[in-house]
Parts: structure tokens; C-alpha cells; sequence
């Protein structure tokens, strides 16, 4: 993916060389995209809000524009940027608790006729936007996983999904639920709820090269504790007390500390047990790895979708995650990929160590299984679902 141009304005899209534009397909429309991650943030939601904005840019004659309710605000010089044929304004933030509040987000919601908020939290972010939006404006919503990674105030975060978040959701033209478990939970609190599944950039990882010889495991995403990363490491290194030559790559933002402060109690510098931690990786030195590795392993106790999942699987590596909702509606056991239970190490770490037995040429079969299965998630399928939603929305 290019960098943000901090120079140049609106120009032809960086994508001209593959799209597939559809002339007067909402000319003139004016859509903001709303959201509280972006680059040079890290975190999916923004890297799944630039991918939407470029690809609808390159696909539309609308006038696409992302509002960013950067917390970093006072750092950004800069703060109207060009990111390819798209406008990024970053909007000043104050933080309460678990949430952005953007100041004077009205003002840039003038003349909007899409407004799309990317916010799971149902909080000021999206409040704000509703009651900034014109009456003439549609205002949609995506879900993003919704706000249930953890078990922490799980009685508050019913009944304000139940009660306070069902309201809000009356003001939506749409919500948009970007995988078939977003679907079903929030189906139950609007009528509006249309699924499109997340984009993914499996353009990016589909040329790397079949599986190489060795047993080397890839885990790629933040550190945060819905991921139990914790758990994947104590499950990995049982399977290297069965099978010594096998080794791990941990690629991600560790803001919580989990990593300095628990896992390097156990493993130290990680060089014993074949553990390199890369921290915040850029995109390519993660194709090197993908390219490096055979499994991808997620433990995960909570994920709305699975990107990173899928970016594996474009890349031809064999998926070894948890048996949670989300996986299986991306994977089949034994055909693309491995559903296990993290729940309980033992059983976990031998099933994986069964699947290091596999023969090579089952798992080459599952190899390519997985990439073909990763097809459907490209980004000209969900830029084509959204400028179909956006368009009925104002009709």
C-alpha cells in the first residue's frame, strides 16, 4: 500500500490501473467517512476505512473525504492530508474513558449526502455524527466486531447494546455488519442490518510462493487480550517440547505491555525457544514473514472477522486458530485451514502437533484450498457492495 501523500491534492487514483469505474455511478455524491482509527494509527478498522475510501474513489465520481478523530492530534502537522484521490482531515479528539470526542465534527459534515461511521462502540463518535448529519443526509453505520472482545463489564455492555445502542441504531439508513457474526448480533437490535463482509488486500500476499520446508508459525495483529497471546505462546511451546524444530514470529503493537510484562517472564529473549518478537512490523517485512512462515496460529477468545486470517490465507498459509464464530465462517476444518481449541492447551498442542505429521502433499492441498477460499474477500467485491448500498440509501 502507498504512503500517504502529504504533498499533492485530489489526483487520479493510485488504482486507476485496476479498477473498474462505473461513470455516473453517484456523481457528485459527497461521502465522509467518520472513524477514530486511521493511518498512521495502527489497527484494522483504519487500515479496512483507507482500503474502502481508495477503492470507492476509484470506482465512483463521488467526492470521498475521511473525518479522523486523531487522539494525536497536536502532534499532526499537517492535518489535512491527501491519501491517494482521498481528503483526510484529522479532527481534534478529547478522550473520556474508552472514547474519542471530536470537536466541531458538525462543521465538516456540511453538504454530506453519505455519512459512514466506522464505530463498534456506538459512542460519542457516532452520536455526534447523527446529530451533525443534515435531515437530508444518510447515515450509515459499520460494526467493526462490536464492542464484546472481552468479558469486562459484560452486564453494562448488554444492556447498553440492548437498550441504548437499539435506539441509536433507529437513526441509521443502514448498519452494516462486516462479518456473518456481526450479522447475527446485531440483527436483533435493528431491521436495517446488511452484511457485507470486510475487504481484504489479498492482492498483496497472493503472489508468494508455495509453502516452505520448515515448521514455522506466524501469529500478525495487536497484542491486545481478546488475542490470548499469552495462551498462544504457552500452547507453542508444548509443541516444541514434541517437536524441537519448529520456531514462531509474534508480529504486532504490544500498548498493553502483555509481551514485556508476561510473556518474556516465561521465555525470556525468546532465542532458547526459537521466539522473535518484531513489534509493529510495516507491511512489507509482513510479506517477508507470511513468505518465511507454513501455519498461521491465532488463539483468539474474541474476533469480529479475522483479517489478518485472511491475509494468511491469500498467502497460501495454512490458518491454525481458535474454534470461535469468526473462524468458522472462514474456514472448514481440514479443508482450508484447522479449527482448534485454545481453551484447553493440552488438547490444542496435540492437535497441532498431529498437524505437523500431516503429509506435504495434504497440506499443499490445504495450501491451496486456503487461497482460493481467500478470493471472495477481495476489495472489488466490497467497494461494488457499498457503492450499491450508498446508492440505494439515496434513492
Amino acid at each position: 500500500m502507498t504512503a500517504i501523500d502529504y504533498r499533492r491534492g485530489p489526483g487520479p487514483s493510485d488504482l486507476a490501473n485496476d479498477r473498474d469505474r462505473a461513470p455516473g455511478s453517484l456523481a457528485g455524491a459527497r461521502i465522509v467517512h467518520v472513524t477514530p482509527v486511521y493511518p498512521p494509527e495502527i489497527g484494522g478498522v483504519g487500515a479496512v476505512v483507507r482500503n474502502l475510501t481508495r477503492r470507492l474513489a476509484a470506482m465512483t465520481d463521488a467526492e470521498v473525504k475521511v473525518l479522523f478523530c486523531d487522539g494525536a492530534w497536536k502532534e499532526r502537522n499537517p492535518r489535512r492530508v491527501f491519501d491517494g484521490p482521498v481528503e483526510v482531515l484529522h479532527i481534534r479528539s478529547s478522550k473520556m474513558w474508552v472514547t474519542w470526542i471530536p470537536r466541531g465534527l458538525s462543521t465538516h459534515l456540511k453538504g454530506a449526502d453519505i455519512i459512514h461511521i466506522h464505530d463498534p462502540f456506538f459512542s460519542a463518535i457516532g452520536l455526534l455524527a447523527l446529530f451533525g448529519a443534515s435531515r437530508t443526509a444518510k447515515v450509515v453505520m459499520s460494526t467493526h466486531g462490536g464492542f464484546f472482545h472481552t468479558r469486562r463489564f459484560q452486564t453494562f455492555k448488554k444492556l447498553y447494546f440492548n437498550l441504548g445502542c437499539r435506539l441509536i441504531a433507529r437513526r441509521f439508513a443502514s448498519v452494516i455488519a462486516v462479518s456473518a457474526q456481526d450479522f447475527g448480533v446485531f440483527r436483533k437490535i435493528s431491521n436495517r442490518v446488511e452484511l457485507i463482509e470486510n475487504g481484504v488486500e489479498i492482492e498483496k500476499f497472493s503472489t508468494i510462493a508455495a509453502l516452505p520446508l520448515g515448521n514455522r508459525f506466524l501469529y500478525v495483529g495487536k497484542l491486545n487480550k481478546n488475542k490470548n497471546i499469552v495462551r498462544l505462546v504457552e500452547v507453542y511451546l508444548m509443541v516444541r517440547g514434541r517437536r524441537p524444530l519448529v520456531s514462531l514470529d509474534v508480529v504486532g503493537e504490544d500498548s498493553l505491555g502483555i509481551w514485556a510484562n508476561e510473556i518474556k517472564n516465561k521465555i525470556g529473549n525468546g532465542r532458547d525457544y526459537d521466539i522473535k518478537y518484531h513489534g509493529a512490523a510495516a507491511d512489507d517485512n509482513v510479506v517477508k514473514l507470511m513468505a518465511s512462515a507454513k501455519f498461521y496460529m491465532l488463539a483468539s477468545s474474541y474476533e469480529g472477522f479475522g483479517i489478518s486470517v485472511v491475509e494468511a490465507m491469500a498467502a497460501g498459509r495454512i490458518p491454525i486458530v481458535n474454534d470461535i464464530p469468526a473462524m468458522r465462517s472462514l474456514i472448514v476444518d481440514q479443508r482450508t485451514g484447522f479449527l482448534v481449541d485454545f481453551a484447553h492447551p493440552e488438547q490444542a498442542a496435540a492437535r497441532i502437533t498431529e498437524i505437523l505429521d500431516y503429509p506435504s502433499a495434504r497440506l499443499d492441498e490445504i495450501s491451496i484450498a486456503a487461497r482460493r477460499a481467500a478470493e471472495r474477500f477481495g476489495w472489488e467485491r466490497a467497494g461494488r457492495a457499498h457503492v450499491q448500498l450508498y446508492e440505494r440509501c439515496l434513492a
